[in-house]
């Protein structure tokens, strides 16, 4: 596996780590260090791939933003772009709020 894409796999990790530790523990709760201590990173990788906190939570808003605009843009009609839209929120209601 080449730099790049050790990069990007770590990345994915981290995203992944920091969902999870927001949804366990809430904003106050995913701080870097707790981040890097469940990835056992040190928190310089983190700023490798992310200048703050504030930068990986807009990235991870992108990320599901990103995966919506998919699932809509497969759709046909305006009618079932909405009951999509919907229902992803409705099933997955913690990452959403």
């Amino acid at each position: 596996m080449d730099r790049q894409a050790q990069f990007r796999a770590r990345e994915e990790l981290i995203f992944q780590a920091a969902e999870r530790l927001l949804l366990e523990s809430g904003e106050l709760g995913m701080t870097l260090d707790a981040l890097a201590l469940d990835l056992d990173l040190a928190k310089g990788t983190l700023y490798k791939h992310f200048q703050s906190k504030d930068e990986l939570y807009l990235n991870l808003i992108i990320r599901h933003e990103q995966v919506l605009l998919k699932m809509l843009e497969t759709r046909a009609d305006f009618s079932a772009h909405l009951a999509a839209y919907m229902l992803h929120h409705l099933h997955h209601s913690q990452r959403t709020v």
